[in-house]
């Protein structure tokens, strides 16, 4: 009786599949302790690491197909280490979280040109993406704090570094050239009045910069850029 049920219900599963294939969604790519990554969350981070670094899927598909490879290398190591960092009950500020998540959607958003580009290039929507990149990103701090109170203590010579990087310099992401730049942005409309206006602006902050006050401070009292006023000018 039993083995007739199960013969009929594996029967209309088969035909269920025939009649409606599914397609699937998102699958496991890999599994550390209790923890998972999800296709998605690679293709996720693969995708913002390729926006970086200047790898497009569409247009190097092998080169980001070996970026995916480093990527999932990297966040297995990473979950280790957030598996560890769960069993020793460490916490991260929330509010630090929504700090790093805005900023790094507000990088992306200036970078692409508009929210509809950002979703356009990630192929999901902003929600989903904040989703995901915020649950990223909590682990990583989780992660780091872990790193400063466990591995901090640990000294490491210079010749095991030389002697680390020679050994693994294959396997190593390279480093492209980049440039952290801060700016007051001032803006000036076609007339003689606002220009003075703008300039008496400008040497207001030029003159609290030469008094020696903190220029992310300057920055947030003066700059009109809506990207990175709240950054400080970053």
């Amino acid at each position: 009786m039993h083995r007739t049920i199960f013969t009929i219900i594996l029967f209309m599963t088969l035909v269920a599949r025939t009649v409606f294939p599914q397609e699937v969604l998102d699958r496991i790519v890999a599994i550390v302790d209790d923890s998972i990554i999800l296709q998605s969350e690679l293709d996720q981070v693969t995708v913002q690491f390729g926006l970086q670094s200047g790898v497009d899927p569409r247009k190097d598909p092998e080169k980001f197909a070996e970026l995916r490879q480093q990527m999932l290398d990297r966040m297995i190591v990473q979950k280790v280490l957030f598996v560890k960092a769960k069993e020793d009950s460490i916490e991260v500020d929330e509010r630090q979280v929504d700090t790093l998540l805005e900023q790094q959607i507000d990088g992306m958003i200036q970078q692409l040109g508009s929210p509809e580009k950002v979703e356009e290039y990630f192929g999901t929507s902003l929600r989903r993406i904040k989703r995901n990149f915020r649950d990223e990103i909590r682990e990583r701090l989780l992660v780091q704090t872990l790193q400063s109170q466990k591995f901090n203590q640990i000294p490491v010579s210079r010749r095991e570094v030389i002697e680390f990087y020679n050994t693994m310099k294959d396997s190593l992401p390279e480093l492209t050239e980049a440039v952290n730049l801060s700016h007051i942005l001032v803006s000036i409309q076609p007339s003689k009045a606002a220009r003075d206006k703008a300039l008496a602006k400008i040497e207001e902050a030029q003159k609290k910069l030469e008094a020696g006050v903190d220029f992310a401070e300057v920055a947030r009292e003066y700059s009109e850029d809506p990207g990175s006023t709240s950054k400080g000018g970053d």
